[in-house]
């Protein structure tokens, strides 16, 4: 039998395109960086196996802005076929990604 979560978060980049000044992840505060998918993969896949998560969100920073946001897309739906998943987004980016992401989010039944 597998641990029940009700939600997680994959905070997935400190990027932002833009810098509000009551940001509440500090990304006003010219924080960089990336999470390194690959890296930690493998170990996701692990969790999947023992953990069922209910509602599943990925933000950041901006995360339309992660390189690999069409692959955690497919890999976490993948993982977790069950799960509610969202973007949390400004928005602003939309209408600039990539058909890959696109795909993905469509594909996935991805909540923006």
């Amino acid at each position: 039998m597998k641990a029940n979560l009700k939600y997680a978060e994959f905070y997935v980049t400190n990027h932002c395109n833009i810098s509000c000044n009551n940001c509440n992840r500090f990304n006003n505060h010219k924080i960089t960086g990336s999470a390194k998918w690959n890296m930690y993969r493998d170990r996701y896949k692990e969790w999947s196996q023992i953990v069922e998560i209910e509602r599943i969100a990925f933000l950041g920073g901006e995360p339309l802005l992660h390189r690999q946001l069409d692959l955690m897309l497919n890999d976490v739906r993948t993982w977790w076929p069950d799960s509610d998943i969202e973007i949390t987004t400004n928005g602003l980016l939309i209408n600039k990604l990539k058909p890959s992401v696109i795909k993905s989010i469509i594909d996935n039944n991805i909540t923006v």
